[in-house]
């Protein structure tokens, strides 16, 4: 994960990370718009998850939760992401007691 943003910075001259949180702070307003307008199996994976943003003020949680709900509402499986996350930093680290959803 270093490399990639090392790799976006040289190129960008702007950090990844802190990029993506911006632009995802700045669109979370329409995204849970049109996440809460879908109907269906969409609604009913997400509810769970949205009940959990409506009552934190944390920033990590209120990310986390609206990327679960994203991915959700785009049909991919959201313990792809964090199994991913997850061998990436087993692979760095070998270990994995450190596995966290970091967003």
């Amino acid at each position: 994960m270093e490399e990639v943003n090392a790799e976006f910075m040289r190129i960008t001259t702007f950090p990844l990370e802190t990029k993506f949180l911006a632009q995802l702070d700045k669109h979370s307003t329409k995204l849970l718009q049109v996440i809460r307008s879908r109907g269906g199996v969409v609604k009913q994976k997400t509810t769970g998850i949205l009940q959990v943003l409506d009552e934190t003020v944390d920033i990590a949680i209120r990310r986390e939760c609206i990327l679960k709900s994203l991915m959700i509402y785009l049909g991919e499986p959201v313990d792809h992401l964090i199994k991913e996350f997850q061998d990436a930093e087993a692979g760095n680290n070998g270990n994995l007691c450190n596995n966290v959803a970091v967003i």
